[in-house]
């Protein structure tokens, strides 16, 4: 798979609240054929969290085939996140960012995140792009996405 992007959760969430699916039919038929195409991919653990969800979303998510299943290389790079960074998730509380990260990272892909860059001083509050730094992992706004895609609404 040569996906291009590894999609956090949380911005399918804003979307599915500020963009409905059925008001906003062209975003969402064009993250659809991202998806589809192998464009772009959501971890099965950020999934996770959209099934945690009172909503349809995950089930949105399983059927573009977007999801991406773990490989022991993301492990592998998970890994050395919690090692760096063993506060960081706690819970379900940021359990899928590690794997955003360690997924965009194997595939060479970029993250999308709504999270911005900003120093923590506790651990549990580090947000993808500092992180994703540190492991030289390229993140981006769901503007800048849709700018590098050409997307316009």
């Amino acid at each position: 798979m040569s996906a291009g992007y590894v999609i956090d959760s949380s911005v399918l969430i804003t979307f599915k609240r500020n963009q409905p699916r059925d008001i906003y039919r062209t975003l969402w038929k064009r993250l659809e054929s991202l998806f589809r195409d192998g464009d772009a991919v959501v971890p099965r653990e950020a999934l996770d969290e959209l099934d945690r969800g009172t909503d349809d979303l995950g089930d949105w998510v399983k059927k573009t085939d977007a999801v991406y299943e773990t490989t022991a290389d993301v492990l592998t790079v998970v890994a050395d996140i919690s090692r760096r960074h063993p506060g960081w998730v706690r819970g379900t509380q940021n359990a899928a960012d590690p794997f955003i990260i360690a997924t965009a990272k194997v595939l060479g892909a970029v993250a999308v995140s709504n999270e911005t860059h900003r120093p923590a001083t506790v651990e549990a509050n580090l947000k993808i792009p500092q992180v994703a730094s540190e492991f030289g992992v390229m993140t981006m706004s769901t503007n800048d996405f849709f700018r590098e895609l050409g997307w316009q609404f």
